[in-house]
């Protein structure tokens, strides 16, 4: 009896469960923030700069050439969707999921995005708004 092949291939099955149960958005929930509150810019060492802005009471921003909308997910989850020229968002969810997280004041500190495919976030901090700019 193959016993760690059977162990491998249950962890895998359950492994896979959870990523399809994270598909899954949580009904009835809202921002913890006001939206604007989720605007800024955001950096990781690796991968540059990410601005959010405000825009008709929706968040926006763009990923290399392409304006994107984030559309509300569950709780601090935001779900980007491509806009074309038109204004009109795709309306297929994406796989590529911002989750915004606070610091111990409550406060919007930065983003985790799953890129390339990984299993842990990547990590975008909050840039500090300089002195006497408005967000």
């Amino acid at each position: 009896m193959d016993w760690n092949g059977e162990k491998k291939a249950e962890i895998e099955a359950s492994r896979l469960v959870k990523k399809e149960e994270g598909k899954i958005p949580v009904p009835s929930t809202t921002p913890s923030h006001k939206l604007k509150d989720y605007t800024g810019s955001f950096e990781n060492p690796a991968y540059g700069i990410i601005k959010i802005h405000l825009k008709d009471n929706n968040l926006y921003t763009l990923l290399g050439y392409e304006n994107v909308i984030l559309k509300h997910r569950h709780y601090d989850v935001f779900d980007p969707r491509l806009v074309d020229k038109n204004g009109v968002a795709d309306t297929e969810p994406s796989n590529l999921l911002f989750n915004f997280f606070s610091d111990v004041a409550g406060q919007i500190q930065g983003i985790g995005i799953l890129l390339d495919g990984s299993e842990k976030p990547v990590m975008f901090d909050r840039k500090a708004t300089p002195v006497g700019v408005m967000k």
